[in-house]
């Protein structure tokens, strides 16, 4: 029933009324004020419907009056469904809201009035809305009645719509809080730590999980342990196992939305854990390079929505950009180390390099130099930028920059001998390799390292001295291996051996045996040279043409630098001359020593001819000072013959061990005097040899001596003692004879001698060039001191 419906029944039973009472004035004031009031209540319901939100208007007992358009539409009803019926009753929904029933009960009883009341309710057709609900009393003063206006917006759209402002918003945000962690972040795994720790703090995703690719090709988890399935999730990852999701994401550049994790994951660790949510996964891909993947937890109604999945491709780019860029900063660092350690080695290689190193620009510009460039021409640093001709004297900077300039234009490479002159003023010989450098960018320069060569050459020319002089050699020089085999021979060798010297070189030296050495003989000259020592000997070996040769011959070992053996080498002299004249000068010398053997003991036994011809004269001569004579006499023949007879008792018949002659001179001495003396001999020898031309001036000179010491010193039978001593020092001797006695009587000079003793004792001191001096204290010591030149003479000869 419309609302023109209900004004005309009110009218009909108006007039029904008024007929009945008789009364026409009152019926008609209420028909015009019924048709006012239906004018009224027009305006108002047009007012209503007019209106796009659903409004309402109820009693004071929340019973529904009428209801707008929208109302029906909205909630697809109907008036006869509605009116007059509770507005609770209308709706489950709002029956189970107390706050509101409160709310309105109140505003009937008091008139007040509430804006904005939120509640969600579920409709079978539309599903789900929410609802902002505005109600305000209305009081007909007429009917003084109370009515409730309330009007019902649907803002389920526009909540959804902030929902996803918001949502995109905080995605937004978290799309810059991803992009500065990018910029700041230099490690891989602690950008994808903390930027799953980014995507869940606004809240805009509730798990993200990142996979990362490492580059031994295993998967590095990152997640957060919200998740309860989190820890088995890792240990499966670790043991090389992907999620369905993931596998499709690394093997598609399109997004993964998994919209039935149940259905779709199989038995991912995370497949039952959430009903209402979804997945959203991307592989992490810059340049065609893969790093991963990562995978979002979402509502399900985001699932499919452009922007958000939009913005979701952001972040997975800007993370995959940040990957690459970091790998590739990682790459460039690694290259860059890579290159300052090579130009490190390179530069440190070069200054260790023994030769002078540079670079040169097409200019002749120094760019760079070593150390020993430095060291050798004193330039130091402030060589670089300058150019040859700056560094150089106009002569050497001229040949120097001409050598340049041919590598530079022909792009070949040149090795030129170079003479160059120092600061120092020294001449030195440089062999420089020069050759051309390209660079990266085409540019050309010029690269060299100059050898000092002066010493080689110096060596070369000591070596070529060194070999001619080896190949003129009057000595046989011969070079072979560690095993003995020739490896060289010089001209001499085979002048003297008559081989070739292509049928020696390889050889063994044995081929020169004549077999007259024993193999003892070869056998201590191969343990002495292997040994490292030097080895001297004599072979006699054999010719070619069987002639057998003599040689004195060194062999020693060649070492080199490291200390170890290399070769041996022989230095041999042909000795089968001398070898000869020595056999001959030695069967000589045997035959002259059998006869001056045979000389000196004739000489002795002429001597002891004539010591007993005088024994024998002394028998028949009465006068006393006769028989001292020829005593006398007899004494110094002895002392002769005792020479002669100590040398004929030796091998060299030129020297005699001098204190086996003084105990037989002294011995015999006492013998003579024995009878009429008491005398008593010492002596002390400092000395074991005497030459011939000393032993008999000395032996005289102490049979003189002792022989006036025992017959002047010791009279009236005096006992006394006479000493006697031999000493030498170096070519130095000194002879003395002292004794006790009563003394040499001041008045006899024994420069000045008259009697014939003291007289033969000064002519043989002179004979020895000696010296001669006396001493008068507590008896008579007279010393003779003399060098043995005629000793010096005889040895050189």
């Amino acid at each position: 029933m419309g609302k023109n419906d209900k004004f005309s029944d009110v009218a009909k039973k108006l007039v029904k009324k008024s007929s009945n009472s008789g009364n026409g004035e009152d019926m008609e004031r209420l028909i015009q004020e019924n048709l006012a009031l239906k004018r009224k209540s027009d305006f108002v319901q047009g007012i209503i419907d007019s209106s796009r939100d659903p409004q309402l208007i109820l009693d004071e007992n929340l019973n529904i009056i009428s209801a707008n358009r929208s109302y029906y539409e909205k909630f697809d009803t109907t008036p006869e469904k509605i009116e007059k019926k509770s507005f609770l009753s209308d709706l489950n929904h709002y029956r189970k809201n107390t706050k509101l029933q409160k709310i309105l009960h109140k505003i009937a009883k008091t008139g007040s009035e509430f804006k904005d009341f939120e509640i969600t309710i579920s409709l079978k057709k539309v599903g789900e809305r929410i609802l902002l609900l505005n109600a305000r009393s209305l009081f007909v003063k007429k009917k003084k009645t109370k009515m409730i206006i309330l009007t019902i917006e649907d803002i389920t759209e526009r909540r959804r719509v902030e929902e996803r402002l918001k949502y995109l918003n905080l995605m937004l945000l978290t799309i810059r809080n991803v992009n500065q962690l990018i910029v700041h972040e230099t490690d891989k795994k602690k950008l994808v730590e903390k930027a799953c720790g980014l995507l869940e703090e606004n809240g805009v995703y509730k798990s993200s999980i990142i996979v990362l690719k490492e580059d031994d090709g295993n998967y590095y988890p990152v997640l957060t342990n919200s998740e309860k399935s989190a820890p088995a999730f890792k240990e499966q990852i670790k043991k090389k196992w992907l999620p369905p999701c993931g596998e499709r994401a690394l093997k598609s550049s399109e997004i993964v939305i998994v919209s039935s994790p149940q259905n779709e994951c199989g038995n991912c660790p995370f497949a039952s854990d959430y009903d209402e949510w979804g997945r959203i996964v991307s592989r992490f891909e810059y340049k065609n390079n893969i790093y991963g993947f990562i995978s979002v937890r979402v509502e399900k109604k985001y699932l499919h929505d452009e922007r958000l999945i939009s913005l979701f491709k952001e972040i997975t780019g800007d993370l995959a950009f940040a990957l690459y860029r970091i790998e590739l900063e990682k790459k460039n660092k690694e290259t860059k180390t890579k290159l300052l350690e090579s130009e490190a080695r390179f530069i440190s290689f070069m200054n260790y390099f023994p030769g002078a190193v540079f670079i040169k620009d097409k200019e002749s510009k120094y760019l760079f130099i070593n150390k020993y460039y430095d060291k050798i021409f004193g330039t130091s640093d402030w060589i670089k930028g300058k150019k040859t001709a700056d560094i150089f004297p106009p002569k050497i900077a001229t040949s120097l920059v001409k050598n340049d300039k041919e590598v530079l234009e022909s792009n070949k490479y040149l090795i030129k001998e170079e003479y160059i002159t120092l600061k120092s003023g020294f001449h030195r010989i440089f062999e420089t390799h020069k050759f051309p450098i390209i660079t990266n960018k085409g540019k050309k320069l010029l690269g060299g390292i100059a050898l000092d060569i002066t010493e080689q050459k110096l060596a070369e020319e000591k070596l070529l001295i060194l070999s001619t002089a080896i190949e003129q050699s009057p000595s046989v020089i011969a070079i072979t291996d560690l095993d003995g085999n020739l490896e060289y021979v010089n001209p001499k060798f085979i002048e003297l051996t008559g081989y070739s010297e292509k049928e020696v070189l390889g050889k063994n030296p044995r081929i020169l045996k004549s077999g007259e050495q024993s193999a003892e003989f070869y056998e201590n000259l191969w343990n002495t040279i292997t040994s490292g020592n030097t080895w001297k000997g004599e072979f006699r070996n054999k010719k070619k043409n069987g002639e057998l040769y003599w040689e004195a011959a060194s062999i020693t070992p060649i070492f080199g630098k490291n200390g170890k053996k290399l070769h041996y080498l022989k230095v041999a002299e042909d000795i089968t001359e001398k070898k000869n004249a020595l056999e001959k000068i030695e069967q000589d010398l045997r035959e002259k020593t059998v006869l001056l053997r045979e000389v000196h003991h004739r000489v002795k036994n002429n001597l002891q001819i004539m010591s007993s011809l005088l024994h024998l004269q002394l028998n028949y001569i009465q006068d006393e000072k006769d028989k001292d004579l020829i005593l006398n006499s007899l004494s110094r023949i002895n002392t002769m013959a005792l020479v002669h007879e100590k040398l004929y008792q030796t091998e060299n018949y030129y020297s005699i061990n001098i204190i086996d002659y003084l105990c037989d001179l002294i011995a015999y001495i006492e013998r003579i005097y024995s009878s009429s003396y008491k005398v008593d001999f010492k002596y002390e020898v400092k000395s074991t040899k005497l030459n011939i031309n000393l032993a008999i001036p000395c032996g005289l000179i102490l049979n003189e001596l002792i022989s006036n010491s025992v017959k002047h010193a010791f009279p009236n039978e005096r006992r006394g003692t006479i000493k006697v001593f031999f000493r030498t020092e170096g070519n130095s001797y000194e002879l003395t004879v002292a004794d006790n006695g009563i003394g040499l009587p001041k008045e006899i000079d024994i420069h000045k001698p008259s009697t014939m003793g003291l007289l033969l004792v000064n002519i043989l001191a002179k004979q020895l060039k000696g010296k001669m001096k006396i001493e008068r204290n507590e008896g008579t010591k007279i010393s003779i001191l003399f060098s043995d030149i005629r000793l010096r003479t005889f040895s050189k000869l």
